[in-house]
Formats: structure tokens, sequence, C-alpha cells
């Protein structure tokens, strides 16, 4: 997520002229469905899938480093990582064994991947928590004492771990730099937390508190010595889910509606229950939830949904380009 933004604002400029793009890059979709990984071509259409990988266990998650020709697949007892190869705009990529596995050591029902720069952080909650170079991969615990229940781990700049540690009225941003001596924020909030999100946008760190009928965000700049402040509040989103980084801007989701923060502005929140998006470097933006598809045009100035088709138990999304 954080990757692909820094990589959007160049074209964003080039395209800012013209108010939206078309066609889209060559990009295909990984949804998670159930025990499969389901491909479809990007863009605004409806779509019938171009084909899928049968996992032969449930799909947990998905995610890729920028750059790498592999996906990874988080299920429910390993993390793998699966070859991306043989992909064209209307070809799914060849089936494959996956050139990875590492076991996890017990069930990860609902866990979560999270990239960084050339590392993923994989989340499986009481399970433990581990980091996972890519150039070396292996299973690398993360050190969660003292960390209180709850407690928010992302990847920071150069792959540190950082931590968001929640309080009743409150949360700590825990910013290692350098580990043994971390940069330590107490950001008080304004009624009792409820749920805790945060993204990378390049040096700039979104964070999402959800309270009981509302949502505000804060921002912080890595290694600042000031805390994070808020850059506004959504009265109407309630049940935070997450918060994704978009070019210049955020995607906020709550449990039956998201809210668009573009160019320091928040759009008003859309209705919509949705489980994972993915936005892809020609700036669109992918939401899916179970049976459903929406796709946004960051550069269209209506912001117009474009509903597609998934399974009924889509989870996850990745996005990746193709060999052609």
């Amino acid at each position: 997520m954080r990757r692909l933004a820094m990589i959007i604002l160049p074209l964003l400029f080039l395209a800012g002229c013209t108010g939206t793009q078309e066609p889209p890059l060559k990009i295909l979709l990984a949804v998670g469905e159930g025990q499969k990984v389901v491909f479809y071509p990007a863009g605004t259409g409806e779509a019938d899938p171009l084909g899928s990988w049968d996992i032969g266990v449930t799909v947990v998650d998905l995610a890729r480093l920028v750059g790498e020709k592999r996906l990874w697949v988080l299920t429910t007892s390993h993390l793998r990582a699966y070859p991306l190869q043989g992909s064209r705009e209307d070809h799914a990529p060849d089936a494959a064994a996956p050139a990875l596995e590492l076991e996890l050591g017990g069930e990860c029902a609902a866990g979560k991947l999270v990239t960084g720069e050339q590392a993923l952080l994989v989340n499986c909650g009481d399970l433990g928590l581990w980091t996972v170079r890519a150039s070396a991969p292996a299973l690398k615990p993360v050190d969660r004492e003292g960390d209180p229940e709850g407690t928010v781990y992302v990847l920071g700049p150069d792959d540190r771990v950082v931590r968001l540690q929640p309080g009743m009225q409150d949360f700590t941003l825990v910013y290692p730099n350098p580990p043994d001596d971390p940069i330590r924020h107490e950001v008080t909030l304004p009624e009792d937390l409820e749920a805790l999100s945060a993204d990378w946008n390049g040096e700039l760190l979104g964070i999402a508190a959800g309270f009981s009928s509302s949502t505000s965000l804060y921002l912080w700049e890595a290694g600042s010595k000031d805390e994070p402040s808020e850059h506004g509040s959504e009265p109407d989103l309630s049940g935070l889910r997450w918060i994704q980084a978009l070019p210049d801007g955020w995607l906020i989701v709550g449990k039956d509606a998201y809210v668009l923060r573009l160019n320091k502005n928040m759009q008003d929140p859309r209705s919509g229950s949705f489980v994972d998006a993915a936005v892809t470097p020609d700036a669109f933006v992918y939401l899916v939830g179970p049976g459903r598809m929406v796709a946004i045009d960051l550069l269209d100035p209506d912001l117009t949904e474009h509903g597609r088709s998934v399974g009924a138990d889509a989870r996850t999304v990745a996005l990746f380009p193709t060999s052609d």
C-alpha cells in the first residue's frame, strides 16, 4: 500500500490535466475467495474471472511487495509465496506449486499481511507476529513484551516495526529511532477509543482513531519530535476497520461505509461493507467485499463508483503487473 503511493504521484502529475485515465495499466487483481485465488482484469467495467488457483486451504490474506514477481498467500496454517508467471491482460498467471512455504505453528484464521519496503509483517494475533525479509525469507518473531492488547503494528521506513498502543482515551506512538531509544508520543483523544488503524504514505503516517459514532484522522511525519496532529473528523463513520494510503489522501473504511480524503478534503461517506482494498499505480482504487467489488478512478472529478461482481466469500485483494 505505502510503497505504491510513492510511484503513483508522478503518474498523477502527468495525467492531472486530463481528469481521468483510460485504459488502465496492464495490471491484474488477485482476490482471495475461500480456498481459491481468483484473478480479474483491472478496469471499471464488469468482467469475468480470468482463472483461479486452488490453494487447498482457506486464503486469509494476499500481498505483493513492489518489484517482486511472486504473490504472498497467508493461509490458516502457512505463509506461502507463489511465482507470478505467464500472466497477460486476458490471462491469469500459470498455476504452480509454491516456491516457498513457512509453517506458522498453529491456526491463523484472522491474520493480516502488512507490506514494507523489502519485508512483510505477518500478524496472526495470539499465535504470533513476525517479520519476513524478501531477500532471506524466514519468520522472525517480533518482541511484543509490554504491548497492551489491541496494539497496532506497521512497517515504517527501513522496515522498522512501528507500534500504536491504545489506551482508554489516548494512544501512544512508538517509533524505533534508534530501536534502543525509540521516539514515544502519547496522544490524548476526545472520547473513548474503540478502534485504531494506521498506514504509511511515504514518510507520512496516517492514523485513524475510531470512536462510538465517528472517526478522526491523525498525521505524523517519520522521526518528528511533534506528536501526531488531528487533520479532520468524520462524524458519521463508525465501526472503523482500516485506513489506507491514497495518492494525496487516504481511504478510511468503517463497518458500513467508507470515506475518501483527497487533496486535504474529506468527502461525504459512501455506503458499503468492504473488507480490503488495493490501489493501482495509475490511481484506481478497488474495494472488495463479499460478492462485490467497487472500482474508482481517483482522477475522475465525480469519483464514480463502478460495481463489479466477485465471489460471495471474497475477503482480500492484491494487484500485480502482467508479464506481457
